[in-house]
């Protein structure tokens, strides 16, 4: 109903039809989702000639996106459990490193300015970056984003951090012999007594721009 809804709607105004839906496979009755569009080719008079359409197998990006949520969720979790509880400080900590050291996924922690307090192994193999320059200073992980993907970028990072809000946006990143993968980040702001605090993760998505 969904979408024969929104297939009318767009005949009816003759605009861009788009929606992500589930198809069932003929061969073995598995789901998968996709992403379904429709371009409506019109004449000079606005009216439609013909319609042209496509479907983007999206399973793999989506199921990535809900295991992600639930990632930075139970990350979160075990954050805040770590600020407020003094008896259980190192268990926490610890716990809190065996997600992220288990995790399949880039994983950092950092400030307000980007400045990178914790990173899992899997980052550090990744980008080849100390957490630290010369001078002891925590360094910024936003320097390794492709140029081309700062702005949009920065745009919903300063709206995540303005309205307290959760983090999601793909972007290109630099890995330590210099190539750009595209990645989906997914980040989450943590409140603790020191101000608050980004836990970030970075999961390559490379796969679906090759499609």
């Amino acid at each position: 109903e969904k979408a024969l809804a929104q297939w009318e709607k767009a005949l009816q105004n003759t605009s861009t039809f788009e929606l992500i839906t589930r198809f069932k496979s003929g061969l073995d009755g598995s789901s998968r989702w996709f992403l379904a569009r429709g371009v409506p080719l019109t004449d000079e008079k606005g009216g439609t000639i013909k319609w042209f359409g496509s479907t983007t197998d999206i399973h793999t990006q989506k199921t990535l996106k809900e295991e992600l949520a639930t990632k930075v969720e139970d990350l979160s979790r075990l954050i805040e459990e770590y600020n407020q509880s003094q008896e259980k400080l190192v268990e926490s900590e610890n716990l809190f490193q065996v997600v992220c050291e288990t995790s399949p996924h880039l994983i950092i922690t950092s400030d307000e300015d980007g400045a990178v307090e914790y990173c899992n192994q899997r980052w550090k193999d990744y980008v080849g970056l100390s957490l630290r320059d010369g001078t002891g200073k925590a360094k910024s992980w936003l320097k390794i984003i492709h140029s081309d993907d700062r702005l949009k970028f920065d745009q919903q990072w300063q709206k995540a951090r303005a309205r307290d809000m959760p983090l999601e946006v793909e972007v290109r990143l630099k890995d330590k012999e210099g190539h750009y993968l595209w990645h989906l980040l997914c980040g989450m702001p943590i409140k603790c007594h020191t101000g608050k605090r980004w836990c970030i993760t970075c999961t390559d998505v490379e796969a679906h721009y090759d499609l």
